[in-house]
């Protein structure tokens, strides 16, 4: 089995140490497209360095102050821009495979949920196109409370349905909000798969095993999508922690 890692954290240190310390301990490693790793950034190096490892390499798009479902015009079109940009830089260097937030509602949209939602739509569908444009894969995570749009499998569904865009499943989200056995009744459009543990409550990217989740059934998860997961913890240390608990799992 084939693992990869996601650290919020690896986007400050230099490039070449995170490569040479991923690269000894993972398969592959989703690059947090922010702080020191915006793609425009570090475009140069990678293509110098990437090479050299034996490294799978997919990006989450910008997440921080981006959201595709803004009711603020300017707001909704300047985060699309910025996740196309961050697809177009990442298909130059190579890289095949994105994953995106749908966005969330804002303290005026909870009047309007319904427009929040369609214009989350309209986002991934105008992100979904640009994939297809640039012959790479997109994927939308499912999201958390009550201001998320995609939290249930039912709306994520819905946001996917008619689109190439399939779904990165983030086993954490889904069992905050106990939507896991949903998502898991319908993994057809499942594509992408991210991997922490938590309390039951808030999304704190413990380690597999670190928290309430049972590490089994993560295994579960995994083996029945047949996808390499996505270790999202807060830094290197914890995320090999949460490989080798699952990789104990009989």
């Amino acid at each position: 089995m084939k693992f990869h890692i996601s650290c919020p954290s690896f986007s400050f240190p230099g490039l070449a140490a995170i490569l040479e310390s991923v690269s000894k301990e993972f398969e592959g490693w989703q690059i947090v497209a922010e702080g020191r790793h915006g793609l425009q950034l570090i475009k140069d190096e990678f293509k110098d360095l990437a090479g050299s490892y034996d490294l799978e390499y997919t990006v989450h798009a910008p997440f921080s102050d981006i959201n595709i479902a803004s009711l603020n015009k300017s707001i909704r079109l300047s985060s699309i821009t910025e996740i196309a940009d961050c697809m177009r830089k990442g298909s130059e260097l190579g890289i095949r495979k994105f994953v995106v937030h749908p966005g969330s509602q804002s303290v005026l949209a909870s009047s309007d949920r319904e427009r929040a939602f369609l214009l989350a739509r309209e986002g991934i569908k105008s992100l979904d196109a640009l994939a297809e444009s640039l012959d790479v894969e997109l994927f939308v995570e499912n999201m958390i409370g009550t201001s998320a749009i995609g939290a249930s499998a039912r709306e994520m569904k819905l946001l996917l349905g008619g689109t190439g865009a399939g779904l990165c499943l983030d086993v954490a989200h889904a069992f905050i909000e106990k939507e896991l056995q949903s998502f898991m009744e319908d993994a057809s459009s499942v594509g992408m798969l991210h991997i922490s543990d938590n309390d039951g409550v808030s999304d704190s990217h413990l380690w597999p095993g670190a928290g309430k989740m049972d590490p089994a059934g993560m295994l579960q998860v995994i083996r029945q999508l047949e996808l390499p997961p996505v270790i999202e913890t807060l830094d290197l240390r914890t995320g090999i922690l949460g490989k080798e608990s699952l990789k104990k799992q009989p």
